[in-house]
């Protein structure tokens, strides 16, 4: 007969009884710890977008401010987080130390609100000559490093001292603090989403600083409110005798986790842009799903658990880094950069396409770190010192990555050869980490990863590398490519155009064939002057606009341009047209518009504004009240500023908003308009320092013009062109909304005007344009007789083009007749006018005895 032997006592139900109060506290507290850190995630990321648009407001728009920002944030985590690791020995209540962190983010964030108020007394302070020496530039850095890398710091504190306030729990698995780091990453794309699509339209740049603030102030009091809960305990981090992986393998994988991922990520962002249409929404679209890929890749480590092998997920990555070129081939024929119905339609097409192109290699690279952290334990005990230096190594990585990537593979091997050269990379790291491993066939597994890389650099040398930066559909013979940290640029030309420069893509600057146009919105505004000699220009372009100032005798021409790729096209491309810029008077000041005028006081007779894409990222700046002030400021007494508009790219709301603006600091404004055409009408706001308009100093200016008989424009050899051109004062509703550096409310809707519905529609052009210049004709102030009679032929003129682009438009004749016999002689004579300079359809003058 067989003994049944009597089942073992089962321990762990009654232990379980027992310790479910505790054991039901502890993960109602790892739950809270994961809203907070989602919490957390949400407000880093809405600072950094807010922190890097107003730092732009102090720095400038140009890459070098972005790559300050940029860095003294990632810096500033690294920092935080290293010195967490050192605190964890000593702290005994880390609840309480990460929610003073949050609370110290908010506070510290707060100085940002305040950039409009002082910023620009900086500047002015600083002078023209000290902005753009040595020491403005260290000015900057320290600024950025104080306003940015502060309250960083703070937010690289809260991760690890959250995650190390729950170490002590027996249940704190290392998947958990995986799960931790992809809560603060999807965080940070609800921040994204909430703050690029609702928040900074609602609330503007200011309020949603203040939303920001607020929502770290909640995640404060809730770790408080769990540290008062919790009770004191001190968290053991005494170095073990062994580690799942050798600490510097773990280390230096960190660091080029951060500093790959960071790399492909400054490329990814140009690579994107050479597709989609330049606005605010774009560059969102491209962080967004970065962050999304790299919070996916996270729970699925979280999820899955991670391997002790980290070199294949490194060769993966590498791998599917080689396939974005390619990628991006394929997504461009499959998507559709045009307009769509609605903004919701816009942004899922615009995340479609970032998916296809980047989303592989985002998603693969993102592996890499969470199972470092999932590693960084001791027979399951989850090691949270080394943690903390992970994140803080991974931070500076990033930073360094960022940098790399920016300063020098941009600039030298352009997008595609840089993505092949940083996927080379990944694979060699891979091949290195392969070696290292203590495995019998790691010999032939590191020779493996080193035949991709033998692979990949084919690849890139024979196919990236004559892969084009544009679009060959648009018709353009490319004469030259420049590389750099503002994205690429070409130098283009066809027949319409002539030679032009194309910016990542999708925007042209200058074009010969309009080369009278441009060299007239130098030669007008000099011509309202009765004697300019200091002049300024904000924008360089092909640099016409400023090389035509150097025909004026006797003048000192400031041109101030931020991209420096620019100013090489300008110099090396068109130096027949803009009067060899390379070798004129002409002085050159690489920086941000903005900002040099704003540190000039009193020191220009005339400044001239370029014309700028209202919707293009930062550029709405140069539309704003606190722009116009410092360029008032910049003015001598009699001193006027001329901002050019395009009016074929804004809404009549948004020229409103424009005009308002302008008018709250030149409340004498007067519209002059640079051609007669209607299919792209361009216009000027001039305002006066003190003083006005003065139809006599037109008339006096016009003849000196004449007389000197170098400028071939008919419109400034006489007062009649310009009366011709002239279409009145100002007149704009006083009240309503003005564009200001708070509220950025001209980039917001002219962005979302951009990608929505049928904008050409909504612009000033055809027959909405013509209806401009009649509105516009009416209650005017008392004028000479000759200013009245001109301005009512310009009107005609332009009625007649617009019908002559229907042939068999009843009349035509008979008004182009009435037309020229209208026309005053002086304003048709000349023995440097041609056709080619006159403001509109040649055409029309084709029986005219002097031309």
């Amino acid at each position: 007969m067989s003994r049944v032997k009597s089942p073992k006592p089962d321990h762990r139900l009654p232990t379980a009884r027992r310790e479910s109060p505790a054991a039901g506290e502890a993960e109602r507290v790892v739950v809270m710890a994961l809203a907070i850190v989602t919490l957390s995630g949400a407000a880093a990321l809405m600072h950094e977008l807010l922190w890097t648009r107003r730092l732009v407001d102090l720095l400038g728009a140009s890459a070098e401010s972005m790559t300050r920002v940029f860095g003294s944030f990632f810096l500033g985590l690294a920092i935080g987080s290293a010195v967490a690791g050192y605190l964890l020995r000593r702290l005994r209540r880390p609840w309480r130390a990460a929610g003073v962190a949050e609370i110290a983010v908010a506070l510290l964030s707060l100085v940002i609100l305040t950039l409009p108020a002082w910023s620009d007394r900086l500047w002015l302070a600083l002078g023209p000559d000290g902005l753009t020496s040595a020491s403005g530039a260290s000015i900057k850095l320290l600024l950025s490093v104080m306003l940015v890398g502060a309250p960083a710091f703070c937010m690289g504190l809260v991760l690890p001292l959250v995650i190390a306030a729950l170490a002590d729990n027996r249940d704190m698995q290392p998947k958990r603090v995986v799960w931790l780091y992809a809560a603060n990453t999807f965080g940070g794309v609800l921040g994204l989403v909430g703050v690029t699509w609702f928040v900074l339209p609602w609330l503007r740049a200011d309020g949603a600083i203040l939303l920001a603030c607020s929502l770290n102030l909640l995640a404060g009091v809730c770790l408080l409110a769990i540290d008062r809960r919790a009770t004191d305990r001190h968290v053991s981090t005494s170095r073990p005798s062994e580690a799942a992986l050798p600490q510097r393998k773990l280390m230096f994988v960190a660091a080029w986790s951060g500093f790959g991922l960071l790399a492909f990520e400054v490329a990814a962002a140009q690579l994107v842009m050479l597709f989609a249409p330049l606005s605010y929404y774009a560059p969102a679209v491209i962080l967004g799903t970065v962050l999304l890929m790299l919070a996916s890749a996270s729970a699925w480590v979280a999820a899955r658990g991670a391997s002790q092998a980290v070199a294949p997920t490194v060769l993966a990555a590498g791998a599917a880094l080689v396939l974005t070129p390619p990628l991006f081939q394929v997504a461009v024929q499959m998507f559709s950069p045009e307009p769509a119905a609605t903004l919701a339609g816009f942004t899922l097409r615009m995340l479609g396409f970032a998916l296809v192109v980047l989303g592989p290699a985002f998603f693969v690279g993102g592996l890499i770190f969470p199972r470092l952290l999932s590693l960084a334990s001791v027979k399951g005990q989850v090691r949270v010192d080394t943690i903390a230096w992970l994140i803080a190594i991974n931070g500076v990585g990033g930073f360094l990555g960022a940098e790399v990537m920016n300063r020098y593979l941009l600039p030298s091997l352009g997008i595609f050869v840089a993505c092949g050269a940083l996927a080379l990379a990944y694979v060699l790291v891979a091949a290195v980490l392969f070696a290292l491993e203590d495995h019998p066939q790691r010999g032939g597994l590191a020779a493996i990863a080193v035949a991709v890389a033998a692979l990949i650099g084919f690849f890139t040398q024979a196919w990236f590398a004559s892969l084009p930066h544009y679009n060959p559909n648009l018709g353009f013979e490319v004469v030259a490519e420049i590389f750099g940290r503002d994205g690429p640029i070409a130098v283009v030309q066809n027949r319409q155009l002539g030679r032009a420069i194309l910016l990542s893509n999708q925007y042209i600057l200058g074009g010969t064939n309009a080369r009278a146009d441009q060299e007239r919105q130098a030669h007008m505004a000099l011509a309202l002057h009765p004697e300019p000699r200091d002049v300024a220009f904000i924008g360089v372009a092909t640099g016409i606009t400023p090389g035509a100032a150097t025909l004026h005798s006797d003048m000192n021409v400031t041109a101030v341009e931020l991209s420096e790729q620019v100013v090489t096209a300008a110099r090396e491309h068109f130096h027949r047209e803009n009067h060899d810029l390379a070798r004129s008077r002409v002085r050159i000041v690489v920086e941000d518009g903005r900002t040099y005028l704003a540190a000039c006081a009193g020191k220009f007779d005339v400044v001239i504004g370029d014309l700028f894409l209202p919707w293009a990222p930062g550029e709405g700046r140069l539309f704003s009240l606190e722009h116009y002030a410092g360029v008032r400021r910049a003015l001598k007494p009699n001193g006027l500023f001329c901002q050019w508009l395009p009016m074929y790219q804004l809404t009549p709301e948004q020229f409103d908003l424009i005009a308002r603006t302008f008018r709250s600091v030149f409340p004498d404004a007067q519209l002059f308009r640079g051609t007669l055409g209607w299919q792209q009408p361009t216009i000027a706001l001039v305002g006066w320092n003190e003083g006005g308009l003065d139809w006599s100093v037109v008339e006096s200016r016009c003849d000196e013009i004449r007389s000197a008989d170098v400028v071939q424009d008919p419109v400034v050899r006489s007062a009649s062109g310009m009366a011709m051109m002239y279409v009145g004062a100002l007149s704009v509703a006083e009240h309503g909304p003005v564009n200001t550096l708070g509220n950025v409310a001209l980039e917001l809707s002219a962005s979302r005007e951009r990608i929505t519905g049928d904008p050409g529609k909504k612009y000033f052009y055809g027959s909405r344009w013509l209806s401009f210049l009649e509105g516009a004709e009416s209650g005017r102030q008392q004028l000479p007789p000759f200013v009245r009679e001109m301005r009512a032929v310009g009107l005609e003129i332009s009625k007649w083009e617009f019908a002559a682009q229907r042939p068999d438009f009843p009349g035509l004749e008979e008004q182009r007749g009435r037309i020229l016999s209208r026309l005053p002689e002086q304003l048709l004579q000349g023995s440097k006018q041609s056709r080619t300079f006159w403001p509109g359809n040649s055409e029309l003058l084709n029986s005219s005895p002097g031309l």
